[in-house]
C-alpha cells in the first residue's frame, strides 16, 4: 500500500495544526496508520464509485477522546494499492455539508493530479 499526500490536504493539515500544535505526531501517526490499514474506518455516504472512508482521531494531549476529536476523511484506491488523505477536521467545527463539499473538491483536486 501506498501513500500519497497532495496540496490540498498539506494545507488544510496546517490550518489544524494552527489549532492543535503539539498533535503534529498524533496526526502522523494516523496517516501512517492507513497504509497499514487501508479499510478502517467507516465508508462516506456520497461517493458512489470511490472508497472514501472517515477515520476518528482522539488528541489525548488536549483531553480529546476520538468522540471529541478530529475526524479524517481519505481515499482508499483499492485497485491501485494508494490511500489519500483528502480532508481533516475537528468535530462540529463545520456542518457535513460543508465538510462533504470541502472533500468533494479535495478528490477533484487528487483525481486531476494523478491523472499527469
Amino acid at each position: 500500500m501506498q501513500l500519497r499526500q497532495y496540496p490540498p490536504f498539506e494545507s488544510n493539515k496546517k490550518s489544524v495544526l494552527k489549532k492543535y500544535p503539539h498533535s503534529s505526531a498524533t496526526i502522523e501517526n494516523a496517516i501512517q496508520g492507513l497504509v497499514s490499514r487501508p479499510e478502517q474506518g467507516d465508508l462516506y455516504p456520497g461517493f458512489e464509485g470511490f472508497q472514501v472512508r472517515k477515520i476518528r482521531i482522539a488528541l489525548p494531549e488536549y483531553k480529546l477522546s476520538s468522540r471529541k476529536g478530529l475526524r479524517l476523511l481519505f481515499l482508499y484506491y483499492e485497485a491501485r494499492k494508494i490511500v489519500v488523505p483528502l480532508y481533516i477536521y475537528k468535530k462540529g467545527d463545520y456542518k457535513e455539508s460543508q465538510v462533504k463539499k470541502a472533500t468533494i473538491e479535495a478528490l477533484k483536486q487528487v483525481l486531476e493530479a494523478m491523472q499527469d
